[in-house]
């Protein structure tokens, strides 16, 4: 299956590269590419995507081209979209991470089985850091 690249689609992101914007490591790179294709063999999963976008995350850490792995999630009340975007290491977190988030309370139909599957198939054969949170 050929990859779907992505690129914007965060608000106050954008897809032109300026030379005050960083690049994600290679490796960080690599585990994105990994999880994508984890994601294109496990059920549950439609649409797989791999992308990257141009964003400062958090204030005073510069804006950074880094990527992100999204699919829809097929869930009880339907496919709802779940993307997880990579992050700059932060307490807690020792290097590089994937973050997912809601805001707001669990949504409807929310598939925590499949979500936690996924994320242990990353764990284990990606070597991934990866959290949802719930803000």
């Amino acid at each position: 299956m050929a990859a779907h690249i992505v690129v914007g689609a965060l608000v106050g992101a954008t897809a032109c590269a300026s030379s005050s914007d960083t690049e994600a490591p290679v490796a960080l790179k690599e585990q994105a590419e990994c999880m994508y294709h984890v994601l294109t063999k496990l059920p549950g999963v439609n649409k797989p995507n791999i992308g990257y976008v141009i964003s400062e995350q958090l204030i005073g850490q510069g804006r950074w081209n880094h990527p992100f792995v999204e699919y829809l999630a097929t869930e009880t009340d339907g496919a709802h979209p779940r993307r997880f975007e990579a992050w700059k290491p932060v307490p807690g977190h020792k290097g590089y991470w994937f973050r997912t988030w809601f805001a707001g309370p669990v949504p409807p139909g929310f598939d925590m089985h499949l979500m936690e599957s996924i994320i242990q198939t990353w764990k284990a054969q990606c070597h991934a850091d990866v959290a949802w949170e719930i803000d």
